[in-house]
């Protein structure tokens, strides 16, 4: 079973990501913008990894750090996929505006395109998850996301019967954050998620209920 684990880069400034893309051991890095205290330098950053990234800037109403405009957020991203980067995360919300300029630049690239869509405080009822899975399905992604905050081990199957749901040939990530979660990110990877998200294994986490990169490869050597 060929199942990839993607680390999350969250450093702050240029030194650190150049430092982290030339050491991990990931097989692919997801580079989180918004964590950077000046977003800049990404062709050198990109240029020096062996891994493929997903270049990511989470806005704070969609559970990240960025602070700026819109406009801004969206230039950082189309200027990601221009440096290189092989994914681009966008938010199911985000407007037609914003998604069509992506989307143009991202196929002129040769860049694959993550729909996400992120509950940071619940798990919706199966009949929303569905609802939403549709969704995703006939819009422009090559990858759905769907990541729920379960509260309960019901919340937790109700995330992971996604894949069952999933009835299209579209490549699908759906876990659960936080304590509860941690499970569903292994079982995904049995179920059908092509990689998983990982923490660093010295330092923070990007998202609550993050597995580290050493332990989750040893826990997929048992498990998948």
């Amino acid at each position: 079973m060929n199942k990839k684990l993607c680390v999350c880069l969250i450093e702050r400034d240029l030194h650190r990501c150049m430092d982290f893309v030339t050491k991990t051991n990931a097989d692919i890095i997801e580079h989180r913008l918004d964590f950077m205290d000046h977003i800049g330098n990404l062709n050198q950053i990109y240029a020096a990894s062996v891994a493929p990234i997903i270049a990511t800037c989470r806005s704070q109403n969609s559970g990240g750090r960025f602070q700026g405009e819109e406009e801004d957020r969206i230039n950082y991203l189309l200027e990601a996929v221009e440096a290189g980067a092989s994914y681009v995360d966008i938010e199911l919300e985000m407007g037609s505006k914003h998604l069509e300029q992506i989307l143009q630049v991202a196929m002129n690239n040769e860049c694959k395109c993550i729909v996400s869509k992120h509950y940071f405080d619940s798990t919706p009822d199966a009949q929303e998850l569905l609802a939403l899975l549709n969704q995703m399905a006939n819009g422009p992604a090559d990858i759905m996301k769907i990541v729920t905050t379960p509260s309960s081990i019901e919340d937790c199957i109700r995330t992971l019967l996604l894949y069952e749901m999933n009835e299209t040939e579209l490549p699908l990530i759906a876990f659960g954050m936080g304590q509860f979660g941690r499970f569903t990110r292994i079982r995904a990877l049995k179920l059908g998620a092509p990689f998983m998200y990982v923490s660093q294994d010295i330092g923070r986490v990007a998202a609550p209920g993050q597995i580290s990169l050493s332990q989750m490869r040893k826990l997929m050597e048992v498990i998948l």
